[in-house]
């Protein structure tokens, strides 16, 4: 498991690599140093403590600083985030309910194609691909609860210009 903080992956316990940085309401904080419980972060020449809590189960990390607590989501990989980022995987938004599958995998899809519909606060929302290709992972079922930024479906990217 590894915690994402500013695109930068951590394990737990890889969570002290200097010359990092945390971004905490909007404020840039380097990484100084990892304890048993917490972190030691430094701006503008001022150490802070920052409690942490990772809890497995809910595959999150609570940060307590300055009198707030901070939830964040743990990833399972630093690849899931640059798939992301690269547009070739398709992720749930908000939690929901799978209403529909459109596609299935192994087919090709065209840039823009609705590939599942997402049923979330009383609303549709269709998931497009956002890349040509074909459809190689449909992770959900019509009928399925998925949690948000749940990964829904990959697409393999078609380079044949």
């Amino acid at each position: 498991m590894k915690v994402l903080i500013n695109k930068n992956s951590y394990q737990p316990n890889d969570f002290s690599k200097e010359k990092e940085t945390l971004m905490i309401d909007g404020s840039k904080y380097q990484l100084i140093e990892k304890e048993k419980n917490h972190l030691l972060i430094k701006k503008d020449e001022r150490i802070y403590k920052v409690f942490y809590v990772f809890n497995d189960k809910a595959k999150s990390v609570n940060l307590s600083f300055k009198g707030k607590t901070y939830d964040m989501r743990i990833n399972d990989s630093a690849k899931h985030e640059a798939d992301n980022e690269s547009g070739n995987t398709i992720t749930a938004p908000m939690p929901g309910k799978i209403f529909k599958v459109l596609k299935s995998a192994g087919d090709l899809v065209e840039v823009g194609e609705t590939i599942v519909i997402l049923e979330a606060m009383k609303m549709e929302h269709a998931l497009k691909a956002k890349v040509q290709g074909k459809l190689d992972v449909l992770n959900f079922k019509e009928g399925e609860q998925v949690e948000a930024d749940a990964l829904i479906a990959k697409v393999l990217e078609d380079n044949n210009d």
